[in-house]
C-alpha cells in the first residue's frame, strides 16, 4: 500500500504545473494541474477576453488524467460563459498522457493534434 501511495506522490509531482493548448487557432487554453489534485483551466479568445474558467479535480490513472468537470474544448469556443452557461456540460475527460523529448504533453485529441504542453513546473 505504501508503494501505490508513493507512486501517486510521483505522478502528481511529475504532472503538477502550467500547460497551454497547442494547434489552437481560434482560443487560448491554459491548464494548471496543482499538487493538492486541483486544477484551474482558463480559456480566452484571441482578444485575450475570458470565455471560460473553473477549477475542479484532476488525478493519474493507467497512464491517463482524470478530469472532472472537464470542458471539451476543440479550439471552438466563442462565447464567454456570462452569455452560455458551460457548467451543464461538463464531463469526466480521460486524457492520455505523452512524454515528448524534454517535456510531457496531455492529449486532447489525436486526430487534430490538439494537446496541452507543460510549460511551467
Amino acid at each position: 500500500m505504501l508503494f501505490l501511495f508513493m507512486g501517486c506522490n510521483s505522478a502528481i509531482s511529475k504532472f503538477s504545473g502550467t500547460y497551454v493548448a497547442q494547434n489552437f487557432v481560434e482560443n487560448i487554453d491554459s491548464l494548471i494541474l496543482k499538487k493538492n489534485g486541483t486544477y484551474r483551466r482558463v480559456i480566452y479568445n484571441n482578444q485575450q477576453k475570458i470565455l471560460f474558467e473553473n477549477t475542479s479535480k484532476w488525478i493519474y490513472n493507467d497512464s491517463k488524467i482524470i478530469f472532472s468537470d472537464f470542458l471539451i474544448n476543440l479550439d471552438d469556443l466563442k462565447y464567454s460563459n456570462e452569455n452560455v452557461k458551460y457548467d451543464n456540460i461538463l464531463i469526466t475527460n480521460y486524457s492520455s498522457v505523452e512524454n515528448m523529448f524534454f517535456s510531457t504533453k496531455i492529449v486532447i485529441d489525436k486526430d487534430l493534434n490538439y494537446y496541452y504542453e507543460k510549460i511551467e513546473d
